[in-house]
């Protein structure tokens, strides 16, 4: 299931999928959370996002690995994304996509949500916690 909150005083997006199998309104909201954030961002200083993925979150199919590309390509350049996965594999299979398909953003990709927080306390001076809160919200 996705959910995802885009937050514009604090300059954060937080986005998160949990366990189970995400069904085609997950992936549609998941790219209109990515185009939403070109349109509230537009002019303004581009955002950093936290995207969790929780263990055992299907993945997408070709279909909607497709889509994700093409939305993903409209996210603001000077924007920066934290994707979180424990899996080794996911975190790689992302990491080599980014080589073979470079973007306008800067794409980090960790293990922990720890690492995610810090790159936003970098990225958005001290905005780690909040990034914390909406994860938290998010939980709920």
């Amino acid at each position: 299931m996705f959910r995802g909150v885009i937050d514009i005083p604090s300059g954060l997006a937080v986005w998160l999928f949990t366990a189970g199998q995400n069904t085609e309104d997950d992936w549609r909201a998941y790219c209109d959370a990515l185009g939403a954030v070109y349109r509230e961002y537009a002019g303004q200083r581009c955002p950093f996002a936290v995207q969790v993925i929780d263990p055992q979150s299907s993945d997408p199919t070709a279909k909607w690995r497709r889509e994700i590309a093409d939305a993903s390509a409209r996210v603001p350049k000077g924007s920066a994304i934290a994707i979180v996965s424990q899996s080794r594999i996911v975190r790689g299979v992302i990491t080599a996509v980014s080589w073979l398909r470079p973007s306008a953003y800067t794409l980090h990709v960790v293990a922990t949500e720890r690492e995610a927080f810090a790159l936003a306390d970098v990225d958005r001076k001290g905005r780690g916690a909040r990034a914390a809160e909406l994860l938290a919200q998010l939980r709920l």
